[in-house]
């Protein structure tokens, strides 16, 4: 069995087969969950993207925005933005939630790809059928967020990234450093990932050929450069300052540094919503950039010399809670038609998913010794969390980033003896210890909203940041 999936041919129709059946799991579930709400930054993307297909212009109407946001996603969105000013803004939306779960299904088959590329076919179905199932990525594939997208992107990099390092050419490198790109113009936490990326090619060759490595490591930050200056200077160009990709690093910076008084752990929620309101009354765009940058200057000063062991605690808190932006939606009446006992139900079934994933990834995650991915996951993941403590940390913003998890528990579920006996003891204790400090940073962490829901179907805060 396992020869014959290896076929391509084969494995291509299996993997058809689930990416079909996940696409039909998201339809049904955008049934079941009825009239959906938007909330955050989805309206700024899909009054940005009725403006590009329109007027052909990157422009957020009620700010005059020019550079708020990335532009990545709302330029693809544009793409399926229906002709003619009549079309009402729901049968809008319509299109745009069918597109995205279009790329909640493109998704599934990456995970697919790239689990037959790291371990072999019978790992990519497996990672195929976690991702499917999995409801965090069911969920978002009804949402106008940019967090799909840019992990299809970050998929479809890295899997051009081992495969170049096995086999150097140059379409594969040109592939990457599109992708690498595109997910820069999605959201800028792409550059650092970038970085990684050619690092990890020069530091994985042998002595002899690292000159030839750096060399393809500069041309494909060449490749990525080609794909964001040009967005560069038109912003230079609008703005009348240089901005890289967007404005929104500032206001994330900003945000993620409102630690409560009474409790660090916590954001200052009201503190907070005082400073957004003040922030989005200024009409100039840069003039709100340099008041963010400004007032998170003062906050990080405020919190000296225990600011970074107070955000160090508060992100990896953040990011290890199995909570889901399901349940900011749900708080903010986003499924109206969902009772107490579907909300508890799902309050069950989401967390544990996530908590599952986690668990069965980390031992395949240490007992992976294959051309260096152990440590090219590794040191992503400390990339990723060091922007993410500088600036703002969401359990939205680790969606981007499970379909690694998915891949190692497919791993971890195909063949679990292999696993569990490529593990050294020292190994085992490391395993045992991380599993133990995602159980004991999330889990508490998001209790007392669990607790809130269960008993009243929304976080204590309901309309908390």
């Amino acid at each position: 069995m396992s020869a014959r999936l290896e076929r391509s041919g084969v494995f291509a129709l299996a993997l058809l087969g689930i990416t079909l059946a996940a696409i039909g799991i998201r339809v049904l579930a955008l049934e079941a969950g009825g009239t959906l709400l938007a909330t955050g930054d989805e309206d700024y993307y899909f009054q940005t993207a009725v403006e590009i297909a329109r007027e052909g212009r990157h422009l957020y109407p009620p700010r005059g925005a020019l550079a708020e946001w990335p532009p990545g996603y709302p330029y693809f969105l544009s793409l399926f933005v229906p002709g003619g000013s009549e079309v009402s803004a729901e049968a809008i939306v319509a299109r745009l939630v069918a597109a995205q779960i279009g790329l909640g299904g493109l998704l599934v088959a990456l995970c697919g790809a790239l689990g037959r590329a790291w371990f072999g076919a019978r790992e990519g179905l497996v990672a195929a059928s976690l991702a499917a199932l999995y409801p965090n990525f069911v969920v978002f594939s009804h949402y106008l967020f940019s967090e799909t997208l840019f992990s299809a992107l970050i998929l479809v990099a890295l899997l051009g990234v081992v495969r170049f390092e096995e086999r150097p050419t140059a379409g594969v490198l040109v592939l990457s450093g599109v992708a690498l790109g595109l997910a820069t113009l999605t959201r800028e936490l792409a550059l650092p990932v970038a970085g990684v990326c050619a690092a990890w090619w020069v530091f994985r060759a042998s002595p002899g050929a690292r000159p030839r490595a750096v060399g393809h490591a500069i041309a494909l930050l060449a490749v990525i450069a080609a794909i964001v200056v040009p967005w560069t200077l038109r912003n230079d160009r609008v703005l009348g300052s240089p901005v890289l990709v967007s404005n929104a690093g500032w206001l994330n910076l900003r945000s993620g540094n409102s630690l409560s008084e009474t409790d660090w752990m916590r954001p200052a929620g009201f503190e907070l919503e005082a400073f957004r309101r003040t922030y989005f009354a200024i009409p100039d765009e840069m003039e709100r950039a340099d008041y963010a940058r400004s007032q998170a200057l003062v906050l990080i000063g405020e919190e000296q010399p225990a600011w970074i062991f107070k955000k160090a605690v508060r992100t990896a808190a953040l990011l290890a809670s199995p909570d889901s932006y399901l349940f900011k939606k749900i708080s903010r009446g986003a499924y109206p038609e969902l009772g107490p006992d579907a909300i508890r139900v799902l309050l069950v079934v989401v967390p544990a998913s996530t908590l599952v994933l986690l668990l069965l990834a980390l031992p395949a995650w240490a007992a992976d010794r294959r051309r260096g991915r152990r440590e090219l996951v590794a040191t992503l993941a400390l990339a990723v969390f060091a922007i993410h403590l500088l600036a703002n940390a969401s359990v939205r913003y680790r969606l981007p980033w499970m379909p690694l998890a998915v891949l190692y528990a497919a791993s971890m579920l195909s063949d679990p003896r292999r696993v569990l006996a490529s593990i050294g003891t020292r190994s085992r204790a490391g395993v045992a210890v991380l599993g133990l400090l995602l159980l004991l940073t999330g889990v508490p962490y998001f209790w007392p909203d669990a607790v809130s829901l269960f008993e009243t179907g929304r976080y204590r805060e309901a309309m908390r940041p």
